[in-house]
């Protein structure tokens, strides 16, 4: 994976946003401040070199929102490398899939004396509240991570089987890709023969006709670094729930 373009969420973090005309604060918090609101139940606590993906909001010390992405797409980046500012970089440290977390960010580990006009005041102090998504360390690029919801019957799902399926395909934050649940229109497919992303081919071995599974795919067997059109943005974790509704 490239990592130089893991970097896809919204700018602020990174070079700031649009729009203020508050007066210029002045800094009163000395050090971070971060309480853990829900403590998350993911597989893997945040590290350094971690690809996590987040969604946050932020606000002035006054409560005044300056930036969200909820709603919008998943926000991800690589843990510890500088990519964000220090105050994420260390204040996201052990948070968990599912965890929430506030930040009270001093100056010193934002945007410092210049702040990042027109949005972010010179020495002010940020709020943000954070929920992270998903954490994907560097060994688990081509982990799969799925449960079974129903066991199915008949025989099982191999390479060469010609296979029917609803699905439904969410971001990590909820946000659904597509849905042939909605279309009413379920997919046919051989396995093995490259018609449908790696995540998949390999996601539904073993699966049998009325088997459900959830499937949690990461990039490297997605869509990669580049995504897929305007629903699937780069670096995409993708969560599906798979019906299978034939086996040949």
């Amino acid at each position: 994976m490239n990592r130089a373009l893991v970097i896809t969420g919204l700018a602020l973090l990174i070079v700031g946003c649009k729009g203020s005309g508050k007066a210029t604060p002045t800094s009163t918090l000395t050090k971070m401040e971060q309480v853990d609101v829900v403590v998350g139940k993911g597989p893997d606590a945040a590290k350094k070199g971690d690809l996590i993906f987040m969604e946050y909001t932020g606000t002035h010390v006054d409560g005044s929102e300056f930036d969200s992405n909820v709603g919008k797409d998943p926000f991800s980046f690589i843990l510890g490398t500088g990519a964000v500012i220090k105050g994420w970089d260390e204040g996201l440290v052990g948070m968990r899939a599912g965890g929430e977390r506030t930040l009270k960010i001093p100056a010193a580990m934002a945007y410092g004396e210049t702040g990042q006009p027109p949005k972010i005041g010179p020495n002010e102090d940020l709020n943000f509240k954070v929920k992270c998504l998903y954490v994907l360390p560097p060994e688990g690029q081509d982990r799969l991570d799925y449960e079974d919801r129903a066991p199915g019957s008949g025989p099982e799902i191999k390479k060469g089987s010609k296979v029917t399926v609803h699905y439904t395909g969410k971001l990590m934050n909820g946000k659904v890709f597509d849905s042939t649940y909605e279309a009413k229109k379920p997919i046919t497919f051989t396995v093995g023969k490259n018609e449908v992303i790696r995540g998949w081919e390999e996601g539904i071995l073993g699966m049998r006709k009325g088997g459900k599974r959830h499937l949690v795919i990461p990039p490297g067997l997605a869509y990669g670094q580049f995504g897929k059109g305007e629903r699937i943005p780069g670096n995409a974790v993708l969560d599906f729930e798979i019906e299978v509704l034939d086996v040949k």
